[in-house]
């Protein structure tokens, strides 16, 4: 059987399978600490997971074209409900939408569904829409539970609970002035570390590698900020599990790809030790236990160190960029029964096109049910505000050896890198 079978067990993939088929999918990623829309527009990715019922902003990024290939490899939702566009935030659209918010009433009334959401901190618009797609003898859960991903998603918050249950984490501190900061720089320094990082929201982090670097940054830190010391890196995995009626299964661990200190993707084999592996899978499962109503899937990110040290580094209470995916990959890998698979997803910043379509005319190989191998395009992410461009995009390149997965790597690279930028806008 596959590598990525072995991983992603049958009663998993199955356990998610159920989940995705329970509920109703309204999937973005807005985050107005960013200061423009749209990070990451997540809402079409729940079509890689064969849902049924899925809320979307738009089908702009993906042209005639490539929605013929979606619908051949048969995850196309049946209901797709597109609401007006008032906002970049997306359940602000159909909360605004009378007439898509009762499409999704009588769907969730119909087929009795939960609702699925990437970030569920909009407690107030989550709450007003589970209380208007309610019926008399119905009301959709919220998932994942807002109650929890608040605590988790909350990086200060996360890291004392972790601390109390004694996980392993990284050195650290949660600081409350400067002079804790600098005190605890100087402790780090003492023993041996040249680098801390600074964490306070979801993607506020900041690097700090010596003195001058604390100076130059004295007006612009909020406190409290949790320090920690950055340590010599072997490998960063992230371990994904899905918690669901009263279940919680491991799913998959993955490598994750980190360039100058940005995460661009995931690959699979993981380059983890057997006994690695299992470290991580026991430390999600005890994380895990302390929330038994959680329900959804929940990602911990790890590192390991240079000694051989397994690290938490963060937890996302949701489904992780690489869910998507791989999930995709391990339901289709779970029907036949191959030596190996060689998997990488990559995100494509500097190639902005007008389509999927476009790209997927070009010359590579793109992913077939037959083979299981291929490149598989998805994630387009629309410049709302400015181009209405696809700006960002993303790729699942799929080989059966590592020769074969680098090979159609280079062949949808070399699109990227020889696509004048022209044609970039104006193809099609």
């Amino acid at each position: 059987m596959s590598q990525l079978i072995s991983l992603a067990q049958p009663e998993a993939i199955e356990l998610l399978r159920d989940f995705v088929e329970s509920c109703a999918f309204i999937h973005d990623d807005w985050n107005p600490e960013l200061g423009y829309a749209d990070w990451d527009q997540y809402d079409t990715n729940p079509l890689l997971l064969g849902a049924k019922t899925c809320i979307v902003t738009s089908l702009d990024g993906f042209g005639d074209h490539y929605l013929n290939y979606l619908n051949e490899l048969g995850i196309v939702p049946e209901v797709l409900i597109k609401p007006q566009f008032h906002s970049y935030r997306l359940i602000d659209n159909i909360l605004g939408d009378d007439s898509a918010l009762a499409a999704l009433r009588r769907e969730v009334a119909y087929r009795r569904l939960d609702i699925s959401v990437f970030y569920s901190d909009q407690i107030n618009q989550l709450e007003n829409l589970a209380g208007y797609t309610s019926s008399a003898s119905f009301r959709p859960a919220i998932y994942p539970p807002p109650p929890i991903f608040a605590l988790l998603n909350n990086r200060l918050e996360a890291w004392e609970i972790l601390k109390q249950n004694q996980i392993p984490l990284p050195i650290g501190e949660i600081c409350t002035s400067m002079q804790e900061l600098t005190s605890f720089y100087g402790y780090v320094a003492d023993i041996g570390f040249r680098n801390i990082i600074l964490k306070r929201g979801h993607r506020n982090s900041t690097r700090v590698g010596n003195h001058m670097d604390l100076e130059l940054l004295a007006d612009r830190i909020g406190f409290p900020v949790l320090a920690e010391v950055v340590y010599p890196t072997a490998v960063s995995p992230v371990c994904q599990l899905i918690a669901w009626r009263g279940q919680f299964l491991h799913l998959f661990t993955l490598k994750q790809n980190i360039e100058n200190w940005h995460f661009v993707g995931d690959q699979f084999p993981n380059q983890l030790s057997g006994s690695l592996q299992q470290r991580a899978a026991a430390i999600l499962s005890k994380l895990i236990n302390l929330f038994p109503t959680y329900a959804g899937v929940i990602g911990v990110d790890f590192i390991v160190t240079t000694h051989n040290e397994l690290f938490v580094v963060d937890v996302n209470p949701r489904f992780n960029s690489s869910t998507y995916p791989f999930f995709f990959l391990a339901e289709r890998l779970q029907k036949v029964a191959k030596k190996s698979v060689y998997a990488n997803y990559r995100i494509i910043d500097d190639c902005p096109v007008l389509n999927l379509s476009c790209i997927l005319r070009r010359g590579f190989r793109r992913f077939e049910p037959r083979s299981n191998s291929g490149v598989l395009l998805f994630n387009p992410v629309i410049d709302f505000a400015k181009t209405g461009l696809v700006r960002r995009w993303s790729y699942l390149a799929v080989g059966q050896s590592l020769e074969e997965r680098i090979t159609l790597e280079r062949e949808i690279e070399n699109c990227v890198r020889t696509w004048p930028t022209n044609m970039r806008i104006h193809e099609l």
